[in-house]
C-alpha cells in the first residue's frame, strides 16, 4: 500500500511539473506574440490568485485560528486592487491616456510595499485576534492615498523615464522592498512552531520567490525587456505557493495544529524523563528518594500518556462520527439545512435536488431565500423570537408549508426542525422534504372517491331517466309532426323546447356515464406531436381562429393510450375556441423538460380569461360558466391526465386568455 502511495504522488509531482513548464511555455510564446498579452496573462493570474486567496480567508475566518493567514487574506484583495491598475495602465493597454510608462512602474512599487510590509507585519500578528474592520479601514486608506499621489495629487516620486531606463528611486525601492521581504521571511521561521510544516516551507518558498522578482524588476530598462519578463514568471510562482499555503491551513487540514501540540507535549515530557535519569545518575546518595520521586512521575507520565490516549481517541469517535453524519445528510434524499443567525451553513444534496440551488449557490444566503416573499415576514417574526429565547415552538413537530425553488415555481413541503447551542449561538436544522406527489395522490385519491360514488349513480339512474326522457321524446315528436288544425305558435315554441330539453338531459346522461366509464388506458409509445395534430383533425375549427403551433424538431415521447389522450387535447382544444367565441389566436407549444423527465403541452387562448372564483372549480363535474355547456368537458380531461400520473394546471389573467398546461412523464425511449 505505501509503495503504491509513493507511486502516485510521484506521478502527481510529475504532472505538476509538466503543467508547470506547459504554463511556461505558453506564457514565453505569448510574450514573442505580443509582450503585452503576455504581461496581461500573467499579472491577470496573480489578480485571480489574490482574490481567491482573499475569498478562501474570509469564508474560513470563523474557524481560521492563524491570524498571519487572515491578515494575509485581507491585504490580497487591497494588493489584487492595484495590481488591477498596474496591468490596465501597461503600456499598450491604451486605458490611460496622457499617461506612459511611468504610471504603471509607479502602481507597482506602490503594491509591492503593501505586500511586502503586510508579510512584515503578518507574524508579528500571530497570538492576536484581529479586529477585522479596523485592519480593513487601515489597507482602504493606504491604497486610497497611494491611488491620490499617483493620479490626483502628482506627487509619487518618478519610476521610470522611458528611453533612460528606471530612476533612483525605482531601484532603491526595490532593494528596500527586498529587504523588507527577508526581514518577513526571518520572522516567519521564528514563528514556526506556530505553522504547519508544509505550509511553512510554502510560504518562506513564497517570499524567497518574490524577492526573487524584486531583483529582476532592478534590472530592466524597456518594460518589454527580459528581466521584465523573468521577474513576472517569480511571481506567478510566489502567488501560487501562497494560494497553496493559505488552501492547505484553511480548508484542508484544520486539525493539524491541535495534533501537532499534542506530539510536542509527547516530546517535552520524553525530555523531562531523560533529565530526570540524569539526575538520578549524578546523585547516588539520594537514590531510594530520587527513585520514588521518579516512580511517581512515571505514573503521572502514563495518566498523562492515558489521556492524551483517551483524548486521541475521543477526536477520532468525533470525526468518524462528524463523517457518518456528512455521509447521512449527503446521501438522505430529503433536504437537511441548517442554519445560524438567519443564514444557511448546511446544505445537502438532496436539498440541492429539491430546491435547484447548489451548496456554493446558497451557503452564507438567509433561510428566506427558501420562502415565498409573502410569508417572508411572518417567518423572520417567529425566527428571531425563537433565537432570542434559544429555543422554537415547533422544534420536534412536523408541519406542512410551502417552499420556493430557484425557478420561483412554489410547492408544498413537510417539514421538521431542531434547535442546537454551541459556543453561546443558537442553531436551527430542519429536515425539509417534497411532498408534491402526496397531494397529487391524495388530490387523485379524493377525485377517485368522487367518480366512484358519481359512477354508481350515474349507472343506477341513467336506465331510469332515459326511457321516460325516450317517451317525452316520441310524444313531441308526434305532436310536432301531426297536422293539428289551428295550431298556436305558442304550443310549437315550448314543444321545440321540450325536445331541446330532452336531448340536452340525455347528452348529459351520456357524458356523465363516458365520464365515469374511463377505461385503463392500454399505453404505447407516442410522439406527442402525433396526438395533438390527430385531436386538432378531429376539432372543428372556425376558419377565424389562428392556429400557432410551437413544436419541438426532436420526437416528444411518452407512454400513453392514443384515443384518451386525443379525447383530453380535443376537449382543451374545443374549450379554448369557445373561450374565444371562435375568433382569436390559438397557441400549441409543446416542450421537453429533461431535468424533471417531463413533456409539457401548453394550450394558450387570447379569450377573456377565467375569473379568479371559477378556477378551483374548472375540473368540477357538472360546472360550467357556458349557459350551454355541460360541464363535463375539463373532468374528463383532468380524469385522463391522471390517469397518466400526468398533472394539468392552469394560468389565466382577466382579459388576457388563459393557457393550459398538461405535463406528462417521459418515455424511457425519449
Amino acid at each position: 500500500m505505501e509503495t503504491v502511495t509513493q507511486g502516485s504522488t510521484r506521478r502527481r509531482y510529475v504532472v505538476a511539473i509538466l503543467a508547470a513548464i506547459l504554463v511556461a511555455l505558453g506564457l514565453y510564446l505569448s510574450s514573442l506574440y505580443s509582450y503585452v498579452l503576455f504581461h496581461t496573462f500573467a499579472e491577470l493570474f496573480s489578480i485571480i490568485v489574490a482574490f481567491g486567496i482573499f475569498m478562501v480567508t474570509w469564508n474560513s475566518r470563523r474557524f481560521m485560528n492563524n491570524s498571519y493567514l487572515l491578515l494575509i487574506g485581507i491585504a490580497f484583495v487591497f494588493i489584487g486592487s492595484l495590481d488591477t491598475f498596474h496591468t490596465l495602465a501597461y503600456k499598450g493597454m491604451g486605458v490611460f491616456s496622457g499617461y506612459d510608462a511611468n504610471l504603471p512602474t509607479q502602481l507597482w512599487i506602490g503594491a509591492r510595499y503593501i505586500h511586502s510590509l503586510s508579510l512584515l507585519a503578518a507574524p508579528l500578528v500571530l497570538g492576536i485576534r484581529l479586529n477585522i474592520r479596523l485592519v480593513f479601514l487601515g489597507y482602504g486608506i493606504a491604497t486610497s492615498l497611494l491611488l491620490l499621489s499617483i493620479f490626483y495629487w502628482n506627487i509619487f516620486p518618478v519610476s521610470l523615464v522611458e528611453g533612460i531606463g528606471l530612476t533612483t528611486f525605482k531601484i532603491v525601492s526595490e532593494y528596500v522592498i527586498s529587504g523588507i521581504l527577508v526581514g518577513a521571511w526571518l520572522l516567519l521561521l521564528r514563528k514556526r512552531s506556530e505553522f504547519d510544516k508544509q505550509v511553512l516551507r510554502l510560504l518562506a518558498a513564497a517570499i524567497v520567490l518574490t524577492i526573487a522578482a524584486e531583483l529582476s524588476f532592478t534590472l530592466y530598462i524597456d518594460p518589454y525587456g527580459i528581466y521584465n519578463l523573468v521577474g513576472h514568471y517569480f511571481k506567478i510562482g510566489a502567488y501560487y505557493l501562497t494560494y497553496k499555503a493559505v488552501i492547505e491551513t484553511g480548508l484542508a487540514r484544520p486539525y493539524s495544529l491541535m495534533f501537532r501540540d499534542l506530539k510536542q507535549s509527547q516530546e517535552e515530557l520524553r525530555r523531562s524523563n531523560a533529565e530526570l535519569e540524569m539526575e538520578i545518575a549524578k546523585r547516588s546518595e539520594v537514590e531510594v528518594e530520587l527513585k520514588a520521586s521518579n516512580e511517581s512521575l512515571q505514573e503521572e507520565a502514563q495518566k498523562l500518556e492515558e489521556e492524551v490516549e483517551e483524548r486521541r481517541a475521543a477526536e477520532e469517535t468525533l470525526q468518524q462520527s462528524e463523517e457518518r453524519f456528512r455521509s447521512v445528510a449527503q446521501t438522505a434524499t430529503d433536504a437537511i439545512v441548517a442554519c445560524n443567525r438567519g443564514n444557511i451553513i448546511l446544505w445537502n444534496r438532496g436539498a440541492e435536488n429539491i430546491f435547484g440551488y447548489s451548496s456554493d449557490e446558497i451557503i452564507g444566503k438567509p433561510i428566506t431565500t427558501l420562502i415565498p416573499e409573502r410569508l417572508r415576514e411572518a417567518h423572520l417574526r417567529a425566527y428571531s423570537s425563537a433565537a432570542s429565547r434559544g429555543e422554537l415552538r415547533l422544534a420536534g413537530k412536523t408541519l406542512e408549508a410551502t417552499g420556493i425553488r430557484k425557478d420561483k415555481s412554489e410547492f408544498p413541503i413537510e417539514l421538521s426542525v431542531a434547535t442546537w447551542q454551541a459556543d453561546g449561538q443558537v442553531f436551527f436544522t430542519a429536515i425539509i422534504r417534497d411532498i408534491t406527489e402526496r397531494k397529487r395522490l391524495q388530490e387523485q385519491l379524493l377525485s377517485y372517491e368522487r367518480l366512484a360514488t358519481l359512477g354508481k349513480i350515474a349507472g343506477t339512474i341513467s336506465h331510469e331517466l332515459r326511457n321516460p326522457l325516450a317517451a317525452i321524446d316520441t310524444s313531441v315528436f308526434y305532436l310536432q309532426t301531426k297536422k293539428l288544425k289551428e295550431v298556436d305558435e305558442k304550443v310549437l315554441t315550448h314543444l321545440n323546447r321540450i325536445h331541446a330539453s330532452v336531448l340536452r338531459s340525455s347528452a348529459i346522461i351520456q357524458a356523465l356515464q363516458d365520464f365515469t366509464q374511463l377505461g385503463t388506458p392500454h399505453l404505447a409509445d407516442l410522439d406527442l406531436r402525433a396526438v395533438v395534430t390527430e385531436a386538432l383533425l378531429n376539432t372543428k375549427m372556425p376558419a377565424t381562429v389562428q392556429l400557432v403551433r410551437n413544436f419541438p424538431g426532436v420526437e416528444a415521447l411518452v407512454k400513453a393510450d392514443s384515443e384518451q389522450l386525443r379525447k383530453a387535447f380535443g376537449n382543451v382544444i374545443t374549450n379554448a375556441v369557445q373561450a374565444m367565441g371562435d375568433k382569436g389566436v390559438l397557441t400549441i407549444t409543446i416542450s421537453l423538460n429533461r431535468d424533471r423527465d417531463q413533456a409539457e403541452v401548453s394550450f394558450t387562448d387570447t379569450g377573456s380569461g377565467i375569473a379568479p372564483e371559477h378556477r378551483n372549480r374548472l375540473f368540477e363535474p357538472l360546472f360550467s360558466t357556458k349557459t350551454w355547456g355541460i360541464g363535463f368537458g375539463l373532468p374528463v380531461v383532468k380524469a385522463i391526465i391522471d390517469k397518466h400520473n400526468g398533472t394539468i394546471e392552469v394560468k389565466s389573467e382577466a382579459e388576457k386568455g388563459a393557457t393550459f398546461i398538461v405535463r406528462l412523464p417521459l418515455s424511457k425511449k425519449n
